[in-house]
């Protein structure tokens, strides 16, 4: 009776003291339930994977994306990258384009860097391969949430309610735009055109906003497009410019390249620096543009070896077959 009178004690008339070590206690228990119920979880994960995985090495790319999207809800990113991987080795165009995303934006731990960016664009020319149609990638793309997708996927919905607006003085409805914006209606007047637009726009600018602040560069980079070109947004070169920068400054080879072209003209001894990172980082663009700057033969090769600029291999077999046909003249 006594010990009961004593917890009381504590607990009530030994006031703040008792109540705060009770409390203690139970928020202890309970973050050490949390924590076995999450070990629980990663155990059971990585079992089920592992009688998986031999499938998904067999060739069932269903397999594959059933162990990835497991992998990646569990939060074991590693192991999801390596499941799409094999996916996109399957031909499972979404999972290319979705590995695209992810090394460029260096999401699920991927180091950020020139071997990043480079996989990124390998991802991006495979799903592409895989899946001619560029606007369904895009569709994709935005419904994961990736501002690029919804960005490029609000342009060509532009484009094609500009073409037809030429070809018959009336706008187009895009089947893509009622898919990522969810609208049902079947009216095709311009209003509802131009909404579906502006929807997927805005779903661009949002996610872009997010990513980047982030710190994922795409994001960045989608929103000095944005300010550049006054798409959805009040036009602003100096806030272009600084989303370029702040993607430049996360070592994403677009956002170096994008802000030394825009300043070749103003700055050049700035923009030279900025592209000299983005040749560095991988932008085949950039080493193209440092070539024809210097005819540095350097970045000549570098654009080449890149593998997806056809023009500066040429140049460079043209370079260095030059010399040896004048010798023999």
């Amino acid at each position: 009776m006594f010990f009961f009178l004593f917890i009381y004690f504590l607990s009530c008339k030994g006031g703040k003291q008792g109540r705060e070590l009770s409390g203690q206690v139970y928020e202890d228990e309970q973050a050490e339930h949390i924590k076995i119920q999450k070990e629980e979880k990663r155990k059971s994960v990585e079992l089920a994977g592992l009688e998986d995985e031999e499938k998904c090495y067999s060739g069932s790319v269903t397999e594959c994306i059933k162990l990835a999207q497991m992998y990646e809800r569990g939060g074991d990113f590693a192991k999801a990258i390596r499941m799409y991987d094999a996916a996109c080795i399957l031909s499972d165009w979404r999972s290319c384009a979705l590995l695209s995303g992810i090394y460029a934006n260096g999401f699920w731990g991927v180091q950020r860097g020139k071997s990043s960016f480079r996989a990124s664009v390998e991802y991006s020319r495979r799903s592409m391969e895989i899946m001619k149609d560029v606007d369904q990638i895009n569709a994709f793309m935005c419904e994961r949430g990736f501002s690029g997708g919804c960005f490029f996927l609000a342009l060509k919905i532009k484009d094609k309610m500009k073409n037809a607006k030429g070809e018959n003085g009336r706008g187009l409805k895009s089947d893509m735009a009622g898919e990522v914006a969810k609208n049902t209606d079947t009216d095709d007047d311009k209003d509802t055109e131009i909404d579906d637009y502006k929807k997927i726009l805005e779903k661009a600018f949002e996610f872009a906003r997010r990513e980047c602040s982030e710190g994922a560069p795409v994001g960045c980079v989608i929103l000095g497009v944005m300010y550049s070109y006054g798409e959805g947004v009040t036009k602003d070169e100096d806030k272009a410019l600084d989303f370029f920068r702040m993607g430049c400054d996360l070592d994403y080879a677009s956002a170096c390249y994008q802000l030394g072209g825009r300043l070749m003209s103003v700055k050049k001894k700035e923009a030279i620096r900025y592209l000299k990172k983005a040749c560095e980082l991988g932008e085949h663009n950039a080493c193209f543009a440092l070539w024809e700057e210097f005819r540095d033969k350097k970045y000549l090769k570098e654009a080449c070896l890149a593998g997806v600029s056809d023009r500066a291999c040429q140049e460079v077999f043209e370079e260095f077959r030059t010399p040896q046909t004048q010798d023999k003249m």
